[in-house]
Order: structure tokens, then C-alpha cells, then sequence
């Protein structure tokens, strides 16, 4: 029931508005706006960055111009792959290779797709007429996906369903126009699987997530960067996922680690390591179709946990992110009547928040078009965003730790989601915790 009169509250305040014009025009808008690749490429560079990624500088680099590119004949990789045995590298050349249909690789294994390096090989998607992704591949084990870039694809950039012990390392993934509603949901896709490593790989322009695995087991996201996605990084009802050596600049949100019901492969995800990440100026406007989960997410949210089990959130930098640092919240902030199961749990639980920095530009203000944006304009720092921000709704003996230097962050979680009661500003009872051993925990699960 109080679940309830939160979700009802929180619409009260849909005439609250403390952000300057300017930030609303920027921020509360689902609408594309005009989009000038140059302007926006510089503003990021007077931001002092620790790019664990070291791929933050190519986002300084103008595109390949296509037309200058040697064209290549995309039918010989297609007979290539159609034939490829156990062991083989295909090589894919520098220059472009114009698709209009979707590059499908289906019950292969132990193969190897290779280019010779971002924005030399690229797989150009712009003129797309048939299929839903860019590179599609389904029940194909063992594969590699090296060095190369795909542009423009009309859904998913690279999408990977049923695909164990599979590796995707120094790709880049571009909606060349910008960030629109209209582009691809996900650059890299993978869903479910076991055994996904995603290295050294940059993506901007997804409607969606950037980098999204979903339904999997045993993951590693490290050293990537994505910048302009609605969601930067997703970890999506996976078990054993580690997040690490990351940056995400510039997305709506930085890092998310979600779980969803009524999902028909690992329903209830557990067990998330997220650390070593730069997470910076995630103030994006939400460019996500209506309709999509990541709409709910608010323009400068760093690091979202929901329904999260076991998540482990250490060592972090999370800067000038304008309405939150790290979010942790149940799955009722999008469904109040969601009921729990056997197979799904809507709380987060178990959640440790350690030693991270924070620190946000004290100019900004917090996000004025989603629901925690205006609890946070209303009830937070005089319109400024929190560091660490809860709904307040756990089950019993579900717990969150906050291990933080408490005199330097702000703090606030709603009364087992109300907000008509004053929100709690004290994290000091959520300080006296024990820290829970994620490689025991793994152990115990397998």
C-alpha cells in the first residue's frame, strides 16, 4: 500500500521545476534535437578523465568519411563464414563493406571474426532494409569478435543469443547521426549465455544500453567506454557479473544493474561486482522510445541498482552526475502491485556500497522530468542531487551497507517509500554492517 501512495506522491510533483531553462531544454525532452557531432566531441575534453578505457581520445577523432573507403564485397565474408571450420580466423580488410540485411553467424564454433581496427574495417548498416540487427548471431560457441567498427545498424549493433564462451574485444559500435530515439536499442548484445567477456570496446548512440548482457552467466564488462546511450552500461538478470575499469561520460545513465520479472532464462540475477569505473557527467537527456524500461531512468543518474541481489559497488569514481551517485531501489518504483515469487524477488538486497568518491558540480541541479529527479528537487539539497539516493523499500533482514567516509557524502532514502514522511538523512545506521565475501557467495551458489 505505501508503495502506492509513493508512486502517487511522486506524480505530485510534476509541477516542481528548480532547474534553469537551459537545463530543461537540455534535460525533459524525449524529442531528438539537433545534433552537431563537432561542438559535442569538444565539450568532453575539458573534463579531466583517468580513461582506464584508453579509448576516451578517439572520441575526439573525426569519422571515417565513408566515401573515401575502399568499398569491399561483403558475399565473400558471408561464403567465408558459411564455410568456416572449427579454428578459423576470418579476416574482414580494411575499408567498408556496405550492408542492406543483417550479417548472420548461426551454430557455429570456435571462430574467429577479425578487422584490422576501429575505423579501419567497418560494416556499414545505413542503407539497411532487411533484418533486425547489424551482425546477428545465434547458438554460435566460441566465438571472437575482434577489431572492427559497425555503423548506423537499424536495430541492435551486435546481437549474440545462446552464445557461450563468447568475446568481444576492441569493437566500436556508432549511430553516426547522434543520439536519437530512432537509432538501435543495444550496440553489444549478448543475452542468454555463459561466459561472455566484452574488453576494450567503445559504443555511443543506443536508444537504449551501449553495452547490455542480459539472462547470463559469469560475465566481464572492463576497459570499455560509452558515452551518449540512455543507459551507458547494463547488467540485466545476469549471475556473477564483474564491471570494472569502465568509463561512462555522458549517457542519461552511467551504469545500471537491473533485474526484471517475467524473464524466462535466469529470472533473478545475483552476484555483481561493479568497481574501478569512472562514472562522469551522466546528464544526458532521456532519449529512450516510450514505453522502453530505460525511460525511467533520470538524466544524471551515475550508478542504478534495482531489484539488485548481492551487488557489490567498491572503489567507483562518481562525479557531476546532477541528480544521483548511486541509486538503490526495489522494483516497485516502475510497478507497485509487482508481487514476489519463487523465481523473482522485487527488492534489492545485499547491497554494498564501498568506498567509492563522489563529488558533483555544485551548479547543477537535478533532473525535473522523472519521478526520483523530482523527489530529489523537492525533498534533497535545495534542488541538488544526492550521492547516495534509496527508495527505502527492503524486505526484512534485506540489507544495504554504506562502508563511505559519511561526513563527505549526501544521503537520502525515503521512508519505506513515502515521501510523505520526511526523508531519512542519516546513513550512520547503515554503516554498522559486516562485509559480505562475494567469492564465498559464488561459491556457496555453484
Amino acid at each position: 500500500m505505501q508503495t502506492k501512495i509513493y508512486l502517487l506522491c511522486l506524480s505530485l510533483f510534476l509541477a516542481v521545476s528548480c532547474a534553469s531553462s537551459e537545463e530543461k531544454e537540455a534535460t525533459s525532452s524525449n524529442e531528438d534535437s539537433s545534433f552537431d557531432r563537432k561542438d559535442s566531441d569538444t565539450l568532453f575534453l575539458s573534463r579531466q578523465v583517468d580513461d582506464k578505457s584508453q579509448l576516451r581520445t578517439r572520441r575526439s577523432l573525426p569519422l571515417a568519411d565513408i566515401e573515401d573507403l575502399k568499398s569491399m564485397d561483403i558475399r565473400e565474408v558471408q561464403v567465408m563464414i558459411l564455410n568456416a571450420k572449427p579454428g578459423d580466423t576470418i579476416l574482414l580488410k580494411e575499408g567498408v563493406y556496405h550492408l542492406d540485411n543483417e550479417l548472420i553467424i548461426s551454430e557455429s564454433s570456435d571462430i574467429t571474426l577479425q578487422g584490422m581496427g576501429m575505423g579501419k574495417t567497418i560494416l556499414n548498416f545505413a542503407n539497411q532494409k532487411a533484418g533486425g540487427q547489424g551482425l546477428n548471431l545465434n547458438k554460435a560457441n566460441n566465438i571472437t569478435l575482434c577489431d572492427f567498427s559497425v555503423y548506423d545498424a537499424h536495430g541492435d549493433g551486435i546481437k549474440t543469443k545462446g552464445c557461450n564462451n563468447m568475446t568481444m574485444q576492441r569493437l566500436e559500435i556508432l549511430w553516426t547521426q547522434g543520439p536519437k530515439a530512432t537509432n538501435g536499442g543495444y550496440g553489444l548484445y549478448p543475452v542468454e549465455s555463459q561466459g561472455i567477456l566484452i574488453e576494450h570496446c567503445l559504443v555511443s548512440g543506443a536508444s537504449d544500453a551501449g553495452i547490455y548482457v542480459g539472462q547470463s552467466i559469469d560475465v566481464v564488462v572492463r576497459n570499455c567506454y560509452v558515452y551518449h546511450n540512455v543507459a551507458g552500461i547494463e547488467i540485466e538478470n545476469c549471475t556473477r557479473s564483474l564491471v570494472y575499469d569502465n568509463v561512462a561520460e555522458d549517457n542519461t545513465g552511467g551504469i545500471l544493474v537491473f533485474n526484471l520479472p517475467d524473464l524466462p532464462v535466469n529470472p533473478d540475477g545475483a552476484y555483481c561486482k561493479v568497481y574501478d569505473n569512472v562514472v562522469v557527467h551522466n546528464n544526458y537527456r532521456n532519449f529512450a522510445p516510450e514505453g522502453n524500461m530505460v525511460a525511467i531512468v533520470a538524466p544524471g543518474s551515475g550508478i542504478v541498482l534495482l531489484a539488485a541481489k548481492y551487488c557489490f559497488v567498491h572503489n567507483n569514481e562518481i562525479r557531476d552526475n546532477k541528480t544521483m551517485g548511486v541509486a538503490v531501489a526495489s522494483y516497485f518504483v516502475h510497478n507497485p502491485n509487482e508481487e514476489k515469487t519463487e523465481i523473482y524477488d522485487p527488492y534489492s538486497s545485499n547491497i554494498y556500497l564501498s568506498k567509492n568518491l563522489y563529488s558533483c558540480d555544485p551548479t547543477l541541479y537535478a533532473d525535473n522530468s522523472t519521478k526520483f529527479g523530482l523527489v530529489v528537487l523537492a525533498k534533497g539539497d535545495n534542488g541538488k542531487g544526492l550521492d547516495i539516493l534509496s527508495d527505502g523499500i527492503f524486505a526484512e533482514n534485506n540489507t544495504i551497507c554504506i562502508d563511505e567516509d559519511l561526513e563527505r557524502i549526501s544521503f537520502g532514502m525515503l521512508n519505506n517509500g513515502s515521501t510523505q514522511k520526511k526523508m531519512i538523512r542519516d546513513a550512520s545506521p547503515f554503516a554498522i554492517c559486516e562485509e559480505f565475501s562475494f567469492e564465498n557467495l559464488i561459491n556457496e551458489e555453484t
